[in-house]
């Protein structure tokens, strides 16, 4: 029995294509740092969001800040009746 072959995205490889002198550690931190910005820091649902476990996404938040980038922080949610 045959594994079914992936087919990579065409608009996603032709955008890659397009990207040249980027290292693989700055386009993974590109797309951790826009995912968490858009989860507003949340680790949990950025972790799910990638389809990674959350330790692999801590280990790879701290190799990001060691190579100098600012990582989001989560935003703290208020509580009920805070402002």
């Amino acid at each position: 029995m045959a594994i079914p072959q992936r087919q990579l995205n065409p608009d996603l490889l032709s955008a890659l294509t397009q990207v040249t002198g980027v290292t693989l550690d700055e386009f993974i931190a590109t797309i951790i740092i826009a995912t968490l910005t858009r989860n507003n820091g949340n680790r949990t649902y950025t972790a799910l969001e990638l389809k990674i476990p959350i330790r692999s996404l801590r280990y790879k938040m701290r190799v990001i800040e060691s190579l100098g980038y600012a990582v989001p922080p989560p935003k703290r949610l208020c509580k009920k009746g805070e402002s």
